[in-house]
């Protein structure tokens, strides 16, 4: 029987990254409710596109590192670079609250 340990280390990066990804994302759905330009038929495609090749990525890195520990630095720089992708984003759609709640308030 095969056994392996759970790394403390993939999973945080895994649920950090996880995390940041989410929060973008309803970041970006608020933003565009905000813009009156929420449409509910390009959520699934926006989703298929933008979200779900990531989380997918992720996921297969983190499961194929348990059993190919070598595959652990690749998941580790991945979850680096997604996380300073995704960081920015939700700094540039912050700002554009910012500004789109000063427009209305003029």
């Amino acid at each position: 029987m095969m056994e392996f340990e759970l790394d403390v280390q993939v999973l945080s990066s895994l649920l950090l990254v996880l995390s940041v990804i989410l929060v973008d994302t309803l970041l970006g759905i608020i933003r565009a409710i905000a813009r009156q330009e929420f449409d509910v038929r390009v959520l699934p495609q926006f989703l298929q596109t933008s979200v779900f090749p990531y989380v997918g990525s992720l996921i297969v890195l983190a499961v194929f590192s348990f059993f190919v520990p070598e595959i652990k630095a690749l998941l580790l720089a991945a979850s680096a670079f997604l996380l300073a992708k995704y960081l920015a984003e939700i700094k540039d759609k912050l700002q554009d609250m910012v500004m789109l709640a000063k427009a209305d308030t003029e």
